[in-house]
């Protein structure tokens, strides 16, 4: 280290001649020249060490370690956009902010990561930092100067819909089938261009939403972060409400694609949703508007005559979508298949297994009923709601896992973080809240003679989620597990 630069560190702690004048280090001003001409010429420079007494050093001895900084350095964010605001965490721990302004204070040279999270019915998603960051990805700030602020914008997302109307697959083309989505739209007052998610022989579904990015439903509550998660499985919420903004239930869709968002199989598509009326020999593949998973494409072919319900998303808007984790119980579909045998003992096993496997603290039980209990009594209703793995509520209070007909969204995650759509799960009985039988509980799940109740995990409502048919006790399938 030359001699200048020893004496800068001696008073300031930092031998960066930026950082120098940034802590309020001074030099005389007549000499200034000859820093930046002759640094090595320590006689010359008038350096003088401004700072408050008690963080000056010493005689001018030279100091190897940066001095403590007791403040630290202040991060602070505040808010912007039209949307509804989120919530940011830092990592390490400090900012909590779903208030804004909010701000906090770090140590020196700490290098903090800042997550914008979106609300669960607010309808917006986060559309980027201004400041030291920008862009929609996390933001990572070194704190090795002075005080940082942040704006973290959240705008309105893209909507998608399923319509309230039904039509054959006979539609006129896609232009005609985006026109029905933009009527649909208009009806209801929602802004902006729409498009029907189908797929022809020279597009695909997933590719008709170009690049937007963010969708919520008509009733605020996330849809899809990204058209790539399609293909993952990862919706947030089932494609279930209408252009109102009403809850249509179990609608089946036209889609003419696969679980990828792409055209499912050549003549999936009702002749390019443009066939004739009256023509035979044409069909359609169809989705369900209340399937998780990859559930927007995942049901049967069906006649072009047949009437069904459209998907509509809109198309104008980029942000993302990562909804705030809700507190809860933790509930979870298995990874893992469940061997009949054992009895309730080993179900509750498999699903302690499971857990660990994903890493999840706590407790777990398997909701299965047996010849002499119900489902329902094996957990305690007076403790919090379950929540999905990625904090999705299910429901909004722990009863109505077992009394209502409908959940909010559907147990269909796994700890290995796959999301299930009409993969099977073991119930038993024929009521959640109802003992079972031995004969509709594999004689109280210790033998493979007989069947039993088998529901699909991606679905909410509760005749497809536990009884949506009757599988074989021979048959291995997952089990829905609930943290105690």
């Amino acid at each position: 280290m030359s001699t200048a630069a020893s004496k800068i560190r001696t008073v300031c702690g930092v031998a960066s001649f930026v950082t120098f004048l940034q802590l309020g280090c001074g030099i005389d001003a007549r000499k200034t020249d000859l820093l930046l001409s002759n640094p090595d010429d320590a006689g010359a420079i008038g350096v003088v060490d401004t700072r408050p007494e008690s963080q000056q050093l010493p005689d001018g001895g030279v100091a190897d370690d940066e001095p403590a900084d007791p403040d630290g350095i202040e991060v602070s964010i505040v808010a912007g956009g039209d949307g509804t605001f989120g919530r940011v965490i830092s990592d390490p721990a400090g900012i909590d902010c779903s208030e804004p302004p909010c701000r906090a204070r770090f140590a020196r040279g700490t290098s903090v990561e800042l997550m914008a999270q979106t609300s669960l019915t607010g309808g917006s998603g986060f559309a980027g930092w201004s400041g030291p960051c920008n862009g929609l990805d996390d933001c990572r700030v070194l704190l090795d100067g002075s005080d940082v602020s942040l704006v973290a914008s959240y705008a309105p997302a893209n909507i998608a819909f399923v319509t309230s109307t039904s039509s054959s697959g006979y539609v006129g083309g896609l232009t005609a089938a985006d026109g029905l989505c933009a009527a649909r739209a208009a009806s209801a007052g929602l802004a902006g261009t729409f498009r029907a998610y189908l797929s022809t022989s020279s597009v695909n579904a997933i590719d008709r939403l170009g690049g937007a990015r963010g969708w919520v439903r008509t009733d605020g509550r996330p849809l899809l972060d990204a058209r790539e998660d399609v293909a993952s499985g990862r919706l947030f919420y089932t494609l279930r409400f209408d252009e109102g903004g009403r809850d249509a239930g179990e609608r089946v869709v036209w889609t003419g694609s696969g679980p990828d968002g792409k055209l499912a199989a050549a003549g999936a598509a009702c002749n390019d949703w443009g066939a004739i009326e009256g023509a035979s020999g044409n069909s359609g593949q169809l989705g369900n508007s209340d399937l998780g998973g990859t559930g927007l494409s995942r049901g049967a072919s069906g006649p072009c005559e047949y009437n069904a319900a459209m998907f509509c998303f809109q198309v104008n808007r980029t942000v993302r979508i990562r909804p705030a984790p809700s507190p809860g119980r933790r509930a979870f579909v298995s990874a893992a298949r469940f061997p009949v045998a054992g009895g309730i003992a080993a179900a509750d096993a498999l699903c302690r297994q499971d857990a660990a496997s994903g890493n999840l603290s706590g407790s777990y039980r398997a909701l299965l009923a047996t010849s002499t209990a119900s489902a329902v009594s094996r957990f305690d209703l007076s403790g919090p709601a379950w929540v999905r793995l990625d904090g999705i509520p299910i429901v909004a209070n722990a009863a109505d896992l077992f009394f209502g007909r409908r959940w909010e969204a559907p147990i269909n995650l796994t700890p290995t973080g796959v999301y299930f759509d009409i993969q099977g799960a073991f119930v038993g009985g024929t009521s959640l809240i109802e003992p079972g039988a031995l004969g509709n509980t594999c004689s109280d799940w210790t033998s493979t003679t007989g069947s039993v109740f088998t529901g699909r995990a991606g679905f909410t409502g509760l005749d497809d989620a536990y009884y949506a048919f009757v599988s074989a006790c021979t048959v291995q399938v997952s089990l829905t597990c609930l943290e105690e």
